[in-house]
C-alpha cells in the first residue's frame, strides 16, 4: 500500500518518556528495519532496547503519527559533547532514524530532519548523522547534505574499518586479568566517585588526547556507559600482569536476520590504553572477547580506534568487516573548516 503524500503527520519533538509509548515504538521499528536490512544482519531494536536508550537525560525523539496516532517515522537525537582535536563542542548525535516502508517518498524523511535542524539550530550544536554506507544515498542522507546554506557545510566521513570476531576464536589471553566495573554516578550537582582506579578527569583527558573526533564523557555518555545500574553497556576497567591499563566501553545488543534471531553482539565502543605494550592491550582485548562471551554474546566488533593498531586486532582473532558507516556533520559555519581534513571519526556509542 501506498501512502498518499498529502496525508496529514503530526510531527512531534519530545524529551519526555510518557509521550514515547515503546510498544508502538517497538511494532514500527521491526516493520521497519526488517525492511531496511532485508537479508543482512541487523541490531534488534526491541522494548529493552528503547529502555535503555532513553533512560537517561540529554536525548530527545523527533517522531510522526498518522491520523491514527501510529508511529510512522521517528529520530533519536542525543546530546553530548564532542571532542574535537581535543576541544569540546556541543553536539547532537542522531541515531534510530526509520520510516514505514508504506510511507517511504512521501516525505516523512524531510519533514523528521527538518524538525530535528530546528531544535540543533536554536542549540547551536554540531550535528552528527550516521548510516550504514551501504545503505547511504537514501533520500535522507540527500536531506541532511542539502539543507545546510546557514549552518556551514555538511561534512561526510567514513569511520575506520568495523572488525569482528566470534567469541569462539581463538583468546590467547595467558596473563592474570584483573577487572573492575568503572562507575561514576551523577547527583544533581557532583558525581560521587567510588573507589575507582582512574578518576573522571583522568578518563576524559585520555578521550580527547586521541586526535580525533570523539565524545567526552558528558551526563548522557556517563548515564549509559559509567552507570553501574545498566547491564548491557558499561566500562571495564582492565589490568594484566603484562603491563596493561586499559579502559574498555562495552554494550550489548540483541541480533536478527529478517524475522530469525541470532544471538547477540558485543560491541567494543571505545579502548583506551594507559600502560602496556602491543602484547598487553591484546591479552587486555582478549580478556574483554572473554567478558562478553560470559555475557551471552556469541559476536564481538568494534570500530577502529585509534589506541588498537591492525597488529592488535588481528592478533585478538579480529578480522576486517566489508561493512562501514558513513558519517554526516552539519556545524556552525564557525566550526565547520574543523571538520575537512578530519581523520576517521572514533566514534560508534548509541
Amino acid at each position: 500500500m501506498r501512502i498518499d503524500p498529502r496525508t496529514p503527520l503530526d510531527i512531534v519533538v519530545t524529551s519526555e518518556i510518557g509521550d514515547v509509548d515503546i510498544a508502538d515504538l517497538v511494532r514500527f521499528s521491526e516493520l521497519a528495519w526488517r525492511h531496511n536490512y532485508k537479508g543482512r544482519l541487523r541490531v534488534v531494536y526491541d522494548a529493552p532496547f528503547y529502555e535503555w536508550l532513553l533512560s537517561g537525560k540529554d536525548w530527545f525523539a523527533v517522531l510522526a503519527r498518522n491520523g491514527e496516532g501510529r508511529i510512522v517515522g521517528c529520530m533519536f537525537a542525543l546530546v553530548r559533547d564532542l571532542y574535537i582535536r581535543g576541544e569540546s563542542f556541543p553536539s547532537v548525535y542522531s541515531t534510530g532514524w526509520a520510516v514505514d516502508p508504506a510511507y517511504r517518498r512521501t516525505g516523512v524523511s524531510l519533514r523528521l530532519w527538518l524538525a530535528l535542524h530546528d531544535r540543533v539550530r536554536e542549540g547551536g550544536y554540531v550535528s552528527i548523522g550516521a548510516s550504514h554506507a551501504g545503505l547511504s544515498g537514501t533520500r535522507g542522507d540527500v536531506v541532511f547534505r542539502d539543507d545546510a546554506e546557514d549552518r556551514g557545510r555538511i561534512v561526510v566521513h567514513h569511520c575506520g574499518a568495523i572488525w569482528s570476531r566470534p567469541v569462539g576464536g581463538p583468546v590467547i589471553a595467558h596473563a592474570p586479568v584483573a577487572m573492575q566495573r568503572l562507575c561514576f554516578v551523577d547527583g544533581e550537582h557532583a558525581l560521587e566517585y567510588a573507589d575507582m582506579p582512574i578518576d573522571l578527569a583522568t578518563l576524559s583527558s585520555s578521550m580527547a588526547a586521541t586526535g580525533r573526533l570523539t565524545f567526552a564523557p558528558s551526563r548522557h555518555f556517563r548515564h549509559l556507559y559509567l552507570n553501574s545500574e545498566l547491564t548491557r553497556s558499561g566500562t571495564m576497567w582492565v589490568e594484566t600482569d603484562d603491563g596493561a591499563r586499559c579502559a574498555v566501553g562495552f554494550s550489548i545488543f540483541a541480533l536478527a536476520m529478517d524475522d530469525l534471531a541470532v544471538g547477540t553482539i558485543g560491541r567494543i565502543q571505545f579502548f583506551l590504553p594507559f600502560d602496556g605494550g602491543e602484547a598487553a592491550q591484546v591479552e587486555a582485548l582478549n580478556a574483554m572477547c572473554a567478558f562478553l562471551a560470559r555475557q551471552g554474546c556469541s559476536t564481538v566488533s568494534m570500530v577502529e580506534q585509534p589506541a588498537a593498531a591492525p597488529a592488535v586486532m588481528e592478533r585478538c582473532g579480529f578480522t576486517k568487516a566489508s561493512d562501514s558507516v558513513t558519517f554526516s556533520v552539519r556545524s556552525p559555519v564557525a566550526l565547520a573548516h574543523r571538520f575537512d581534513d578530519a581523520p576517521p571519526f572514533a566514534l560508534d556509542f548509541l
